[in-house]
């Protein structure tokens, strides 16, 4: 396939869906709440979504939003891109964001900017699309949830000692190991939360919480949603 650009908005709950080509997600306005491979995110003008071929993904846009949405086949895509499906947005990839905003007067690019900005976006964004030191640690703690993910535990499996981890996880994520784990175990949950028949009780106890209640009061100080909540917003019954 080849390379292309596209503005759009979203509003209601989005069906989970997936496609043959990579997709990057960019937002101009506003925010969107995202699902990409169970794991969810909010996207705003920081953060963006990276979306493998065949991943299954659903969205809904938060009121008034926009998104500049990358198609594009995965060999265009870096070594080690699809490892990460959330990425920060570098201040190069805002402003040229910025810039299709406002060139987008009547909801279209014009060709003759379409393709160099596209290019330009690609370069700007691989600058923090390099492969994850901590993929590794979030595919094991994403394996094993409940386990207890001491320290010490994901200073092994992360090939660091403790203090070199702490470092790390400031320098390259601003968190430490502990709202590392959370988080990864939140963004598990919002992704079993989208089916039928889990109770959240059942939900807590596979993902490393104490109960029902300590997954309650993670997702809303992390999310600014209660598991209820997240519910509603997709539309998915409870048990």
């Amino acid at each position: 396939m080849t390379q292309a650009l596209h503005i759009r908005s979203y509003s209601g709950a989005g069906t989970l869906h997936d496609h043959d080509h990579a997709q990057l997600v960019l937002q101009m306005a506003g925010t969107l709440e995202i699902e990409v491979g169970g794991h969810g995110a909010r996207l705003s003008q920081a953060v963006s979504a990276v979306i493998a071929p065949g991943e299954r993904h659903a969205q809904q846009g938060c009121g008034l939003n926009r998104s500049l949405v990358l198609d594009l086949p995965a060999a265009a895509l870096p070594e080690g891109a699809l490892d990460r499906r959330f990425l920060p947005v570098p201040e190069a990839a805002r402003r040229l964001v910025e810039f299709a905003d406002l060139s987008a007067a009547t909801g279209t690019l014009p060709e003759r900017v379409a393709g160099p900005l596209l290019r330009l976006l690609l370069d700007s964004l691989w600058q923090s699309a390099r492969p994850c030191p901590f993929a590794r640690l979030e595919a094991a703690i994403r394996a094993e949830p409940a386990l207890d993910w001491t320290v010490d535990r994901m200073a092994r499996v992360a090939g660091m000692s403790r203090s070199a981890l702490y470092r790390a996880l400031a320098e390259a994520r601003g968190t430490t190991p502990a709202r590392l784990v959370t988080a990864t175990r939140i963004a598990l949950a919002q992704g079993a939360l989208r089916q039928r028949g889990r109770s959240l009780a059942e939900l807590a106890a596979e993902l490393g919480f104490s109960d029902q209640a300590a997954l309650t009061r993670a997702m809303r100080r992390e999310t600014g949603k209660t598991p209820g909540a997240w519910r509603a917003f997709w539309g998915t019954p409870g048990p």
